[in-house]
């Protein structure tokens, strides 16, 4: 296995650190259900393990329980339970950020210790000696991670942010988990020497993969029509709810990336977990960051768990929501007509949806290329180029700024969808794109991004 990082000094844990969480979940529609669902589900484990719930604080934009497309409304679940009621996580989650108040300003402002707009107002209270946990679940691109509405923050922003909170003592050691595509290309140039550890569910150039989809996302024989986890994790999950805080975060580590990498490899390809930063850190234990700081907390706590299942099979991130869909039709249009009026509608709704789904992607696809003609109308061999290599995030005023243009002149789930992310790639490789000037005239790109939004989608030609 790979790890891109320097050991920075062994670090000893200091045993009066406060135990402070952020737990964030940066999507929002039914399709994503399986990220509030990892987050209610790691409050959970925290809680469990003697963490104060007063020292965790949450966001997630809280659409899913009482989703119209939700069997069990007021529940979420983030393990099967084929033929028993199951585990609802959701059930005693706090969510102190929620709808419209999930923005990556916010996310950024509590790290910060500055103040926030909406959401309950409680902020992380955090010390010079305070060990600080971050976990976040959602969308992802090269170099950007998604939060509602198609908010998003730049890896470049965060080192901002961490360097920041360094310097003024905001933490004594924190660490990162983030469950996102191409997670990998947010840590990546951490430093090493600012006792921050990161862990990210995929390299800078790969999707992550979701778990328990289609009929194994099965509660009491109902099918929830989303799935439920994602690999990372429900994998860490797993660890952290079984174990007894013992093992280093090294260990912890090599077991869920063994696991992870036995799982992708056997039903799907590949997701290799990434750790970044000060990997020193890793010689501390589970304990202190995923426990909570008193031993009398950590006894008196109230056991979670869920029963372990085994994933059956996983699928990447971008493909899931027309998976979804496709399932839907075809469960709906099995036998169509033994169920009267009302599967009659169920199966009208799911048809008008995949070929809206269907409709949706095919612009995304055009827009991206009008994107490359637009930049590159006198040269295949560059607009080749541009649309197939995987530059490093780098440029992120030109990147930010062109996502940000397209996500406001264009259909916003063109530009903001996980489908869609995986096509910032493209945005990436123009601002690096020397002959283009982009990266030191962002307006350049800013111009030729409403000019796609503004085009008919598809006129800028087709990929040979």
């Amino acid at each position: 296995m790979v790890f891109k990082v320097a050991l920075g000094s062994l670090l000893i844990s200091n045993a009066n650190a406060a135990h402070w969480a952020l737990l964030a979940a940066g999507s929002n529609t039914y399709n994503n259900y399986r990220h509030q669902a990892d987050l209610c589900h790691a409050y959970h484990i925290l809680v469990s393990k003697g963490f104060s719930k007063d020292r965790i604080i949450t966001m997630a934009y809280d659409d899913i329980a009482d989703n119209e497309d939700n069997p069990f409304p007021g529940q979420i679940f983030n393990t099967p339970s084929p033929t028993e009621p199951g585990v609802d996580v959701y059930n005693g989650c706090n969510l102190d950020y929620t709808g419209n108040d999930v923005t990556a300003e916010n996310f950024q402002n509590l790290l910060l210790g500055n103040g926030t707009t909406g959401g309950n107002g409680r902020t992380l209270d955090t010390g010079p000696d305070d060990h600080l946990t971050v976990l976040y679940f959602d969308h992802g691109a090269p170099g950007l991670i998604q939060f509602p509405a198609g908010d998003a923050l730049h890896a470049a922003e965060l080192q901002v942010v961490l360097s920041a909170m360094h310097e003024s003592n905001r933490y004594g050691k924190m660490v990162i988990y983030i469950e996102a595509c191409n997670s990998g290309s947010m840590l990546e140039d951490l430093p090493t020497d600012i006792n921050i550890y990161g862990v990210t569910a995929v390299p800078a150039d790969y999707p992550s993969l979701g778990t328990y989809c289609g009929y194994a996302a099965t509660i009491n024989g109902t099918m929830i029509g989303s799935c439920l986890g994602d690999l990372f994790s429900v994998f860490y999950m797993k660890f952290i709810t079984e174990g007894n805080g013992t093992h280093t975060l090294n260990q912890f580590f090599q077991s869920v990336y063994a696991d992870v990498a036995s799982y992708a490899a056997l039903h799907y390809g590949h997701e290799l977990n990434q750790q970044f930063g000060d990997l020193s850190i890793g010689d501390l234990t589970v304990a202190d960051f995923f426990y909570g700081d008193s031993q009398a907390d950590i006894k008196l706590a109230a056991p979670f768990s869920t029963p372990w299942v085994p994933p059956t099979e996983v699928f990447a991130a971008p493909r899931l929501a027309m998976d979804r869909q496709q399932f839907e039709y075809t469960e709906a249009s099995a036998q169509p007509r033994f169920h009267g009026e009302r599967h009659w509608r169920r199966m009208l709704r799911a048809t008008d949806t995949l070929q809206s789904l269907l409709d949706q992607q095919k612009k995304t696809q055009a827009l991206y290329w009008d994107l490359v003609m637009l930049a590159a109308p006198d040269s295949y061999d560059e607009r080749h180029a541009i649309w197939s290599i995987a530059s490093k995030p780098a440029n992120p005023k030109c990147e930010m700024r062109v996502h940000r243009a397209m996500m406001n002149h264009c259909d916003g789930n063109l530009v903001g969808s996980s489908y869609a992310l995986q096509f910032h790639q493209v945005v990436v490789n123009l601002c690096a794109d020397n002959a283009l000037h982009w990266a030191a005239h962002p307006q350049l790109g800013v111009a030729i991004a409403i000019q796609a939004c503004n085009q008919q989608p598809g006129q800028g030609g087709i990929i040979v």
